[in-house]
């Protein structure tokens, strides 16, 4: 056994039955099996975990305190690990300077880009930044966003002091920022704030730092300043999406947001937004789409600074390639999907020269579009082209016959998984016994001459059990109530309604008695609401007859029934995904 090699054995971790594995390092790897087999119990509990562990283990006790504690998972043995980086669904963490340009750090390269090249010339790079004070708007502090807290909201006129005016948690009688107003000795506590003069409503609300001493006996040290000047000073430059309970719904009640009116949005101050590099300012190369970006990146011709421009684009292709070329770079990073942040996440080690790492993947072709599975898929052989291990959990075929090697856990979920299946080529698992390998061979067997999908009328003469057979060969989801053979179709809309399939979960129409139900699950949409709550409301009955106002209702006992389903017609061959 060679050090090209991680070495597992006896592992136990959760559902996990004592596995031995052996590992080729260097390769793309794909774990598959049924959800809740085990694969993330190997992938992530067990290997991920492990690695971690050990390399914050080379830190010192005290910066160990800084870092996740990971406990020993239960096997025998795990030899030859590497450095692992996790690439998972989790969405990208930061507060509202967190943008697509800032996690990238393409935004970095523009903004020395624009502080070499800009007209005219603004300054160093930081000059650019909406997180630097050189170049961040004065009036939303680079935030994008202009918050104005609402005074009548705030203030209940009505109520004195000593009755607690002020419209939030923090400014409540007792709290130590109420204190700071009650026992200041300017104001009468037990005064309505409707009858205060002028000066004393400045005094309570708008009153700067050092603009008036106080003079009570018990007032807090030190300096004064108005209940909306903290408020806004404290308050408006939090992000709402930390908040909790109260502090949450009266902040919502109190401030109402929109973008700031000096940058209209664009977070920088005068100079940085209106520089230009050949006619294109800063904030509007981050507000188009990356993929018209590159279009005009790349028609630029700025001398010396073409190498530059040349590595920006090279990072905006990374995007693109993982099928995030719709996205915009001042994208708040809290606002991207799972999948997205992802991508997002794998666009950064993409342009690493750091080598034989591990990466591990959670399902990355979620939400992908199919050509830009097959992009993924490149994506991911380059990483292994580096030097690096990359170890994937997924489903898609696609991604699954690309891998150097596959392991498949199971048989089934839970306690009934936890074992290895299968480890090999992925022609040798579509010969396997194994779920996966049944799977792989039915979507293979599937391919077929185009559907003939007209009206066929049930023929009674001949056996039930042969008809749902045939049926289900020919890709159809039989109701003996409608004497329609509906093809099973992605994406296609024949008619007012149509079924869209998905590949895991229960068929709606199980319960229907005769129906051919295939393994996927069906769903009807389209039409109006009131048609699909009358499916819906039917198959609870037993009917699971689709029918429209104006026709016979669903068949009953005893008493036929005439569906309102439109004829079917001929189904093009790229409508059907199998």
């Amino acid at each position: 056994m060679t050090l090209d090699t991680m070495r597992l054995r006896g592992v136990r971790q959760n559902n996990l039955r004592g596995l031995d594995l052996d590992l080729t390092k260097r390769s793309l790897i794909v774990v598959v099996g049924v959800s809740g087999s085990g694969k993330s119990s190997l992938v992530f509990d067990t290997i991920a975990a492990e690695a971690q562990r050990q390399l914050n283990a080379t830190f010192s006790a005290f910066a160990q305190s800084y870092l996740p504690s990971y406990g020993r998972p239960d096997t025998e043995s795990i030899e030859n690990l590497s450095a692992c980086v996790v690439i998972g669904q989790r969405r990208l963490q930061g507060g509202p300077r967190s943008t697509l340009a800032t996690v990238t750090d393409i935004g970095d390269w523009l903004r020395v880009l624009w502080s070499r090249a800009s007209t005219p010339h603004v300054g160093h790079a930081g000059a650019f930044s909406f997180n630097d004070p050189a170049g961040m708007c004065p009036q939303c502090q680079g935030l994008g966003v202009e918050k104005v807290l609402d005074l009548a909201e705030f203030v209940d006129e009505s109520r004195s002091l000593r009755e607690g005016p002020f419209r939030h948690p923090d400014f409540a009688p007792g709290m130590a920022t109420w204190r700071k107003y009650a026992d200041s000795g300017l104001f009468d506590v037990d005064v309505p704030i409707e009858q205060f003069s002028e000066r004393e409503l400045h005094l309570l609300l708008e009153a700067e730092a050092g603009q008036v001493e106080p003079t009570g006996v018990r007032a807090r040290p030190g300096d004064y300043e108005g209940a909306a000047v903290l408020f806004r000073r404290t308050h408006l430059t939090k992000d709402s999406a930390t908040l909790r309970g109260r502090a949450k719904e009266a902040y919502a009640g109190l401030v109402t947001s929109g973008p700031c009116t000096a940058c209209e949005g664009s977070r920088l101050n005068e100079a940085a937004r209106t520089a230009t590099v050949a006619g294109l300012t800063l904030p509007r190369a981050l507000a188009i789409q990356v993929s018209d970006l590159i279009e005009v990146m790349r028609a630029w011709d700025l001398g010396p600074l073409d190498a530059l421009v040349a590595d920006i684009t090279t990072r905006l292709d990374r995007l693109v390639d993982l099928g995030l070329g719709y996205l915009h770079l001042a994208r708040e990073t809290a606002t991207l999907s799972g999948g997205e942040a992802q991508r997002v996440t794998m666009v950064r080690h993409l342009g690493s020269t750091l080598n034989d790492l591990l990466y591990i993947f959670d399902e990355p072709t979620t939400g992908l579009h199919a050509r830009d599975v097959d992009q993924l898929g490149r994506m991911l052989q380059r990483l292994r082209d580096q030097g690096n291990t990359v170890l994937v959990v997924e489903h898609d075929p696609a991604i699954m016959r690309i891998a150097d090697q596959l392991v498949e856990i199971g048989l089934g979920a839970g306690i009934h998984g936890g074992e290895l299946l299968f480890q090999g080529t992925f022609e040798e698992l579509r010969e396997a016994d194994t779920p996966t390998g049944q799977a792989l061979r039915t979507a293979r067997g599937q391919e077929r001459e185009p559907l003939d999908a007209g009206v066929v009328d049930r023929d009674a003469r001949r056996d039930p059990a042969t008809v749902r057979q045939a049926d289900r060969a020919a890709g159809l989801v039989v109701l003996p109530e409608l004497r329609r053979r509906v093809p099973r179709v992605r994406g296609h809309r024949p008619h007012h309604h149509r079924a869209r399939l998905h590949r895991r979960g229960d068929h709606p129409l199980r319960d229907v008695p005769g129906a051919a139900v295939p393994r996927r699950r069906a769903e009807v949409s389209g039409g109006r609401p009131v048609d699909r709550r009358r499916l819906r409301d039917d198959r609870r009955g037993g009917a699971g007859v689709l029918h429209r106002p104006g026709t016979a209702g669903p068949a009953r006992a005893g008493r036929p029934g005439r569906s309102g389903l439109p004829d079917a017609r001929p189904v093009p061959d790229d409508a059907v995904r199998w």
